[in-house]
């Protein structure tokens, strides 16, 4: 059923901050039904909304994701069209520079930048959303207008003429005609739609918005506010739409936008300020603990380095990677000193940036082979085989270079000629990526070179084979390699199908453009000189995808959608931000202005958004925001600080004693700023300082910064509900948690220890105590208890016999050789075990190994339910004593920290056992170590006879002592049983951490010492 054609387009404004994200997300919930489309500006700020969109409903089957402009236009067109790659408008436009009988523009045809400048000429002159005759009839009337550059129009009518052209032979749509296409189709779409994040449209953009707006409810929201004068969405783009809009309301910020006033103030009052900035808190200085900080560096490095101490302080004060991000004025400037940096500190980040081909060390060198081939050049051709790509040793590469000066050939073709002499073939290949071989000494004809996409794509994986065996494992710039190398595989495709259409498009241009410049030598579509021009700027695709949990690295631009707790702006300097736009332009100011005037305002404005940018990058932050300049450069020449930053600096009435400093000559950090162990080892040599040493006593730990602080407790509801109803605990729980809860959380909760399946420890010590639970029930059953010397050889075929069995069985994991020496040492422990029995010689009989306690529901020792299973119980020779044994197989605890974390489980079972046998008299228990025939614990004062001659590292306690270990333990115990419950994971700060603790690289929360 076709709708009515009436207004449903709706305005929607509002300064920063002010909740026009979570209006457009109320409004897509309460319409889904009807299946509403949200249109965002890229695809990060798409992906973000959809995972808005996600949490809200709890999922978006059945619904559509938010969609960039691209993806509005596929969803009413129902199809993809064809776009231009990057690669094809760079080559069309080199192809049309070079062929085309141009007057204005022919002798500036090979200067860089005039390919980009024309690529971004045409797309303007497209995206006015005028159709192609009427562009062509503004140009004529621009040349009559303004005569001197009428042969500038006349060259401007035919590239585009002949672009269009190619396009329609090669079957490419322009944005401009899809959109033209969208808008005469709008008539038949059904869907609410909403556009959130935009700054401004395209004219053709423009035309879709208000044709769907006939047919259904549009929102379009802008970040802006009447009162203010930087606004990022120009007047001009607000009045535009405000005449067009059925209603237009203005959304007014909430009562606190930000939790820091000094962050409001300053994006609030910024160049128009007459209100006085407000107080700081008590004690502390203006603008600094206000939340905004001041940064001074000397050098782009220092810079970049005091930046990442700035975010190491914040990781350690409890915030998330995710919350933090650096913004610059150009991400891809920043990009590779603030990697080397950030991860030289350790600290995860996220770069929102692609670089080109040729800012990659595989296609910097390929490029330098092309270039050797295409243009004789020796010189480029040597820069190609130093490289680790060439698969030549520095010293082959230096000899031939030491022989090819010494000769009087010159040129690529030479030194080739000269490698072949050598017994070095490698060069010889690089030809074949013009389609022929090197012949020394032949005459050199760059105009009839063709380039061989094949060629270069088996040069290139030679190339990338010969890096990676060059490389290391981790090695940030091998990622970079495959990721270029994938790049240029793309490129030779794209280039095989220009080469496979090139004459069809000839044909169809009408403009005669294989017979003109024939001057100048008519190069092909795949001329190896229009290719070297345009391939070092293909874009190679990001490294990882985007990671929400580190700290992110984002343009001016790309931040303007985004909310964190903390930003530092990078690069507040004069020629940087503000700073000029860095595209290049074919037309001058007063020559786009004519040709403006001409056409009835068709192109769009240019103005000067840099302050505008600014202020959206400083209300990117709600908490804290570090505005950082340099007065120097890395060399040392002199850098003026923005006046941004001094601006923010006087609003704020911060002082030069409140900035903080970095200068050329802080090569390193102080021991206690350090934001690694990298970093604080290499300052204790700089301060003479010893680093932490693994000795004995307080005296040799130095107190060092912890890097990185894991979150002290768990905060999932429905983890900390399932912790909460825990009602029983095991002795074993309750001691590594007392001992350490990070263990606990990551080797009980997590199941790290259960990863790896082996003959690990815990492995071996199960067979042990099941291994002498059998035993010992054996001997009991034939009356060789308690064991005497006579009966050892017994007792050691009974034992050995059940390892024997355990040990070969198929659910013992590991591999023959491990299980041979498992058995070894089980059979040596057991051994142990019968020795220190028999020289004991006590009184007391074995009852029962294995034994259970508290089952099923736990037995209550006095706050706490315990529940577990001890290793052997003996009694007295009357049967109403009771001593409890567990077995170790390496370090026992001594029994002066029994109660505590590290001997809590013993004195646990003791108070079980009390608990559930009241008739019985608990006389003692102790630890034993069978690898080293130790004992460590605790027997009542009067009972030691029932140890014989083993008390040693056996307290004795009377009635006082055990009543203070018991209350001991059971406060421990309780401690840690409401620990768990809590979810509090963070690690003790009141003991260091074993050597041999295999949590070490994931807990990163030492405060005092480094682990050895």
């Amino acid at each position: 059923m076709n709708r009515p054609s009436v207004n449903q387009l709706r305005l929607i404004l509002g300064p920063a901050n002010s909740g026009k994200q979570g209006l457009i997300l109320d409004w897509w919930q309460q319409r889904l039904p009807e299946k509403p489309v949200v249109v965002a500006p890229t695809a990060p700020d798409a992906r973000r909304l959809s995972l808005e969109m996600a949490e809200r409903t709890g999922g978006l089957v059945g619904q559509s994701q938010a969609v960039t402009f691209d993806g509005l236009v596929r969803l009413i067109l129902g199809r993809s069209p064809r776009y231009a790659t990057d690669l094809e408008r760079a080559l069309i436009a080199a192809r049309l520079l070079h062929s085309l009988d141009l007057e204005a523009l022919g002798s500036h045809a090979h200067l860089p930048g005039v390919g980009t400048g024309l690529v971004g000429l045409l797309d303007q002159l497209r995206e006015s959303g005028l159709e192609p005759h009427r562009l062509d009839h503004i140009l004529s009337s621009w040349a009559l207008v303004e005569p001197e550059d009428a042969a500038l129009a006349g060259d401007i009518r035919r590239l585009m003429r002949a672009q269009e052209q190619i396009y329609a032979a090669m079957g490419i749509t322009d944005r401009p005609a899809a959109l033209r296409e969208a808008s005469s189709v709008a008539g038949t779409w059904q869907r609410p739609l909403a556009l959130y994040g935009f700054t401004s449209f395209t004219a053709a953009q423009r035309e879709v918005v208000i044709a769907l707006s006939q047919r259904v409810e549009v929102l379009v929201t802008f970040t802006y506010d009447h009162s203010r004068e930087a606004n990022l969405t120009t007047p001009a783009e607000i009045a535009w739409w405000t005449a067009r809009a059925a209603t237009t309301e203005t959304v007014a910020p909430p009562r606190r936008a930000y939790t820091s006033a000094s962050i409001e103030y300053l994006e609030r009052h910024f160049m128009s300020s007459v209100v006085p900035p407000p107080a700081p808190p008590a004690g502390t200085d203006r603008g600094i603990q206000g939340g905004v900080r001041f940064l001074l560096a000397s050098g782009q490095r220092a810079e970049a380095e005091l930046a990442a101490e700035k975010i190491a302080d914040l990781l350690r004060g409890g915030f998330r990677p995710g919350e933090i991000a650096v913004i610059v004025r150009n991400a891809h400037s920043w990009g590779r000193l603030l990697s080397d940096v950030f991860e030289s500190c350790g600290i995860p980040y996220h770069l929102d940036d692609r670089c080109s081909v040729r800012e990659t060390g595989l296609g910097h060198a390929f490029l330098s082979a092309l270039r050797g081939v295409v243009h004789d050049d020796a010189r480029a051709l040597l820069a190609y085989l130093r490289s680790p790509y060439s698969g030549l040793s520095l010293e082959e590469v230096s000899d031939l270079d030491l022989a090819y000066r010494r000769g009087t050939n010159k040129g690529a073709q030479a030194l080739a000629g000269l490698a072949a002499e050598r017994g070095s073939s490698s060069p010889l290949g690089l030809w074949t990526m013009v389609g022929r071989g090197a012949v020394p000494g032949s005459k050199w004809d760059e105009d009839h070179l063709r380039f061989a996409p094949m060629g270069a794509e088996g040069l290139v994986r030679d190339m990338l084979l010969a890096g990676l065996c060059g490389s290391e494992v981790g090695d940030r710039s091998l990622a970079e390699d495959v990721r270029a190398f994938r790049a240029l595989q793309t490129s030779f495709v794209t280039m095989k199908a220009l080469a496979s259409v090139g004459e069809v498009v000839d044909a169809a241009v009408e403009v005669p453009v294989g017979n003109l410049g024939k001057s100048r030598g008519a190069p092909a579509w795949l001329d190896p000189r229009l290719v070297l021009r345009s391939l070092g700027r293909v874009a190679v695709p990001g490294g990882r995808v985007e990671d929400e949990d580190a700290v992110q690295v984002l343009s001016v631009q790309r931040a303007r959608a985004r909310r964190f707790q903390a930003v530092v702006m990078l690069g507040l300097v004069e020629g940087e931000f503000p700073g000029p736009s860095g595209r290049p332009s074919l037309l001058s100011r007063a020559q786009r202005s004519r040709l403006d005037e001409v056409g009835g305002g068709f192109l769009p404005p240019e103005s000067d958004q840099e302050v505008a940018l600014f202020l959206s990058a400083v209300s990117r932050s709600w908490q804290l925001l570090f505005l950082s300049a340099r007065n120097a450069d890395d060399d040392g020449t002199e850098s003026v600080e923005s006046h941004y930053w001094q601006e923010a600096r006087r609003l704020l009435g911060v002082s030069e004693s409140d900035l903080e400093y970095r200068t050329l000559s802080d090569q390193v950090y102080s021991p206690d700023r350090a934001p690694s162990l990298r970093h604080y080892l290499r300052a204790c040599v700089r301060a003479r300082r010893t680093p932490h040493v693994t000795a004995v006593g307080a005296e040799s730990r130095v107190p060092v910064p912890c890097w990185s602080r894991p979150p002290s407790r768990l905060v999932d509801p429905a983890v900390l509900s399932e912790l909460a109803s825990i009602e029983c605990f095991s002795p074993s729980i309750l001691e590594v948690y007392a001992d350490c809860p990070f263990a606990w959380f990551a080797g009980k909760v997590v199941g790290a220890e259960d990863i790896d399946v082996g003959l690990d420890g815990r492995a071996i010590g199960g067979l042990l105590h099941s291994v002498l639970s059998e035993t010992y029930s054996s001997l009991a059953s034939a009356g060789l208890l308690p064991l005497k010397a006579t009966d050892v050889p017994r007792a050691e075929q009974i034992v050995d016999s059940s390892i024997d069995r355990r040990v070969w069985e198929e659910e013992c994991p590991g591999t023959p050789a491990e299980r041979r020496l498992v058995a070894w040492r089980l059979k040596r422990m057991a051994r142990n075990l019968f020795d220190m029995e028999v020289s004991a010689a006590g009184p007391l009989v074995f009852a029962q190994g294995e034994r259970r306690v508290g089952e099923p529901h736990g037995v209550d020792i006095g706050g706490v339910k315990v529940r577990g299973r001890i290793d052997r119980v003996d009694t007295t020779p009357d049967g109403r004593g009771m001593f409890v044994l567990d077995y170790k197989t390496g370090f026992i605890p001594s029994s002066k920290s029994l109660g505590t974390g590290e001997g809590l489980q013993l004195p646990l079972y003791l108070l079980a056992l009390a608990a559930e046998r009241p008739d019985m008299d608990i006389i003692g228990g102790a630890y034993i170590s069978l690898s080293d025939k130790k004992r460590s614990g605790v027997v009542k004062a009067a009972s030691e006879w029932a140890l014989g001659s083993g008390t040693k590292g056996v307290a004795s306690f009377d009635e006082t002592g055990f009543e203070k270990l018991s209350q001991t333990t059971l406060e421990t115990a309780i401690g840690a049983a409401r620990g768990i419950r809590a979810g509090a994971i963070a690690p003790r700060d009141d003991r260091v951490c074993p050597s041999w603790c295999t949590f070490g690289p994931a807990c990163r929360a030492r405060r005092a010492e480094y682990r050895p």
